[in-house]
């Protein structure tokens, strides 16, 4: 199977996944995305875009548009049902995120690697709260959608033609990151379980 083609499952499949998350943050009190870190998202999928894309990246980067999309309707969703006080934690994430976009507008056009990692630290900050959250209250999180987004970043990886740090080094992180979520969710429902 081409690149290509295994780049446009990918896209399909990330943003299917937004569909099953917007019905159950729509129709599923328990379901309550975490803003600050659908904002660290928004924020790091806008910048890796635009520098994946100018690095050459093409593939890598159309997920990340992918990403952007979906992750404003969350966003715009979650102002009705998550809190808007951030806490300290939130807030340093949030700061974080901010000198990713500082440090990628600083060094796009001269060094794309500095700016990759400025963002995958940031994306790490992001995940993190819902790594957390998906262990400690896996039902505050919709497992299809995670599962749909597990799927899309493996065809992502996949579809990667040249495997150096630029190229497939954000991609790689972005499915470790959704495992790690997938995994927290289901060892939060089977820690549920045993303390019944």
């Amino acid at each position: 199977m081409k690149s290509e083609t295994f780049t446009a499952i990918s896209i399909v499949l990330s943003v299917g996944a937004y569909l099953p998350y917007v019905r159950a943050i729509l129709t599923d009190p328990k379901v309550v995305p975490n803003l600050a870190g659908w904002f660290v998202w928004w924020l790091v999928d806008v910048c890796m875009a635009v520098a994946l894309w100018s690095a050459g990246a093409h593939s890598s980067a159309m997920m990340f548009m992918a990403f952007t999309a979906g992750s404003t309707v969350v966003i715009l969703l979650s102002f009705k049902k998550s809190e808007r006080s951030f806490t300290l934690a939130e807030k340093m994430y949030i700061g974080i995120a901010i000198l990713g976009v500082i440090l990628w507008q600083i060094s796009a056009d001269k060094n794309p690697t500095i700016s990759v990692i400025a963002n995958v630290v940031a994306m790490l900050m992001g995940g993190l709260p819902t790594v957390k959250k998906s262990f400690f209250t896996p039902q505050s999180e919709d497992p299809l959608t995670w599962s749909i987004f597990f799927c899309g970043g493996m065809f992502n990886t996949l579809g990667i033609t040249k495997f150096d740090f630029v190229n497939a080094g954000a991609t790689l992180f972005v499915w470790g990151l959704q495992s790690a979520i997938l995994i927290a969710l289901y060892l939060g429902v089977r820690r549920e379980k045993a303390s019944r």
